[in-house]
C-alpha cells in the first residue's frame, strides 16, 4: 500500500488494527466472548456508486477499515467489493505498468 498510496500510511495516527502477537489475540478472543456484538461493530454506513475513482476507494477501505464496501446504482447494490480484491487488482496494474 505504501507504493500505491505514498505519504499516506505515515497520515495515520494509529496502528492499532496491527497484532502485536499471537498471545495478545488470544487474550482478546477470550475476553470476546463474554462482551456483546455492539462493542466492536463498525457503525459507519460505507457505499459508493459505480463511478468512484480507486483513490476514492482506496479511501474509503483505509480510513473506515472495513473488508467489503457494497456499490450501489438506482438505490440498489449492484456489486461488493473486497479490500482484498481491490488491493490486489491495484497492484497487479501497478506493476503491470
Amino acid at each position: 500500500m505504501a507504493a500505491l498510496f505514498p505519504g499516506y500510511l505515515q497520515q495515520l495516527k494509529t496502528a492499532r488494527f496491527l497484532t502485536r502477537s499471537l498471545d495478545e489475540a488470544l487474550e482478546k478472543r477470550d475476553t470476546c466472548r463474554s462482551e456483546r456484538v455492539e462493542t466492536y461493530m463498525n457503525t459507519d454506513h460505507v457505499d459508493v456508486g459505480p463511478h468512484y475513482a480507486d483513490t476514492q476507494l482506496a479511501e474509503i477501505f483505509l480510513h473506515h477499515r472495513v473488508l467489503i464496501v457494497p456499490i450501489i446504482e438506482d438505490d440498489r447494490v449492484a456489486g461488493v467489493i473486497s479490500r482484498r480484491d481491490f488491493f490486489r487488482a491495484l497492484a497487479e496494474e501497478f506493476v503491470g505498468s
